[in-house]
């Protein structure tokens, strides 16, 4: 089951995955609707799947303004 969070106007999308090193992924969507990033390994827990995409999302929209 996939957890849906709005931050600065994308959507991340957290999901469970078992991978070798995590247990959770994520999408991130802008506000277009378009898929920018997706993640498999996106953190131990959903606060820290969470925490990386948001910090993904600031690193994109700093790098568009410079």
């Amino acid at each position: 089951m996939s957890k849906e969070v709005t931050y600065k106007q994308h959507t991340i999308r957290i999901e469970p995955h078992k991978a070798e090193g995590s247990a959770y992924s994520f999408v991130i969507i802008d506000e277009k609707g378009k898929e920018i990033k997706h993640v498999q390994r996106g953190g131990d827990s959903e606060e820290s799947a969470i925490e990386t995409a948001q910090q993904m999302i600031d690193f994109e929209l700093d790098y568009s303004e410079e």
